[in-house]
């Protein structure tokens, strides 16, 4: 594997959101991404194994956000995709 030395490492996350009406898989890109997890790729990147694992898995589940997913038709598939264009942090 070749390493570059201005790599910038970002994120592209897709998972399952729902809500009490259906779930979806909604791409989450750059900062909505690092909205969602709540640390830096960087962050992420120098994070063991077991940490990057609990942050994916464990400690985002049942999360309540406020989001804005825009949907996008593909006509030759026939189908739908979601992205999230902005995350509403409140507490």
């Amino acid at each position: 594997m070749k390493y570059y030395s201005n790599f910038v490492p970002a994120y592209c996350i897709i998972a399952r959101v729902a809500d009490f009406t259906d779930q979806y898989q909604v791409h989450f890109y750059r900062n909505e991404a690092e909205a969602l997890l709540g640390v830096t790729p960087t962050e992420f990147i120098q994070m063991s194994p077991a940490s990057q694992q609990f942050l994916l898995n464990e400690k985002r589940k049942f999360r309540s956000l406020a989001m804005e997913i825009e949907a996008t038709y593909n006509g030759s598939e026939n189908r739908l995709s979601y992205t999230c264009k902005k995350i509403y942090q409140g507490d």
